[in-house]
């Protein structure tokens, strides 16, 4: 029973930033709050820079929210694929990168390792002590 219970502390399903990356996600562009990019961006400082503004992601988050899915790459290509093309999208009168912040943050987040060892270390712990001859642990 406490191996089971510190598997569940190991996994990171509460974790604020993996619910907050439902923004990589184009198909719910529309649902989202800004909050969620906020919060993403205050995590991860380092992604940004200082010299990122809130008020400038902020702008390009709803612009992105805006933006009509015709006018965007296909959602069907995947996270990181939607978003590395989301990169060459440009403004209409400049040569300037039109999502250029939200598209960093989002490859940023794409790029971040997924690990399991914490859990398959509890796994390989678990097969070490219930064995074919311990199979009943109450």
């Amino acid at each position: 029973m406490a191996v089971t219970k510190q598997m569940a502390q190991k996994f990171p399903c509460h974790d604020d930033a993996l619910e907050n990356m439902t923004f990589l996600n184009p198909e719910f562009k529309e649902l989202l709050e800004t909050d969620c990019v906020f919060k993403l961006a205050k995590r991860f400082p380092q992604i940004l820079g200082d010299t990122c503004s809130l008020d400038e992601l902020h702008e390009e988050f709803l612009d992105y929210q805006l933006t009509p899915k015709e006018e965007l790459p296909p959602a069907d290509l995947g996270a990181d694929k939607f978003w590395s093309q989301m990169a060459k999208v440009m403004e209409p009168f400049s040569s300037k990168c039109r999502f250029g912040l939200l598209t960093k943050l989002a490859l940023a987040c794409c790029a971040i390792p997924v690990s399991n060892a914490d859990p398959e270390r509890i796994f390989s712990m678990l097969k070490k002590i219930q064995t074919e001859m311990r199979s009943d642990l109450d």
